[in-house]
């Protein structure tokens, strides 16, 4: 639920409370995870995102999607993204960094406070 408020453009008062003291994941920080060239490779932690700079550091969102890739042989949108034929060819396809760049920020601004 912290993940979908995080997306969501009005929320209850208590919600924004605890996003803005960053308890919740905040829109603002969520967006780290939707945008600035880092689409999707970074930033995962959905609850407060808290952990994100140690995680990010250890690199372990990477190693968690090859171990996902070596169990089930199914590549992440990171590793897509660096095989262009491999992402035209994904359910991913037809997303581009603007579109999902652009839809995170018009969710984040059009949030009222």
């Amino acid at each position: 639920q912290a993940h979908r408020w995080a997306h969501q453009a009005k929320v209850p008062r208590m919600i924004q409370l605890l996003q803005n003291m960053g308890i919740l994941l905040s829109p603002q920080h969520h967006r780290q995870h939707h945008h600035d060239g880092h689409h999707f490779l970074k930033d995962y932690c959905i609850t407060s995102g808290v952990g994100n700079p140690l995680l990010n550091h250890l690199d372990f969102w990477r190693g968690m999607e090859m171990i996902v890739y070596w169990t089930t042989g199914v590549k992440s949108y990171s590793m897509l993204l660096q095989d262009p034929i491999a992402l035209a060819k994904s359910p991913f396809g037809s997303i581009t960094e603007s579109t999902t760049t652009t839809t995170t920020t018009n969710y984040c601004l059009s949030r009222r406070r």
